[in-house]
């Protein structure tokens, strides 16, 4: 999946999934993959945000919070870069048993706003 690393100086997260069905767990692949949203998530303040103390990295924790799914959140690596993501898992159809992930890339993010976002989610 070709992801994208600059867009346009903002903080965000564009978001991709997989779905794996009991079928294609057994060939060891995904059933499906692609993107929920490719342009991406901005995750700046605006001028209220700001004047309330709210930072990218504030509204990027807010963001990955609503989105956690019932499997919670973890990083794709313990020391984060501009190359990692964070997925959630536990998005299940328990009448197919298909069991979907998403994945979120940031972009415009430092490596120690990433850990501190890793820290608090």
């Amino acid at each position: 999946m070709n992801v994208t690393r600059k867009h346009n100086g903002e903080h965000g997260f564009r978001v991709s999934y997989e779905i794996v069905t009991p079928e294609s767990a057994e060939d060891g692949d995904v059933a499906e993959r692609g993107w929920i949203d490719e342009e991406g998530h901005c995750t700046d303040p605006d001028d209220y945000d700001r004047e309330e103390g709210h930072t990218a990295v504030d509204l990027a924790v807010e963001f990955l919070r609503s989105e956690t799914g019932a499997g919670g959140m973890e990083p794709s690596s313990g020391a984060l870069s501009e190359f990692d993501w964070f997925t959630s898992y536990g998005y299940i159809d328990y009448s197919t048993g298909a069991e979907e992930s998403r994945s979120y890339h940031p972009y415009g993010f430092t490596p120690d706003e990433l850990d501190e976002i890793a820290k608090r989610i």
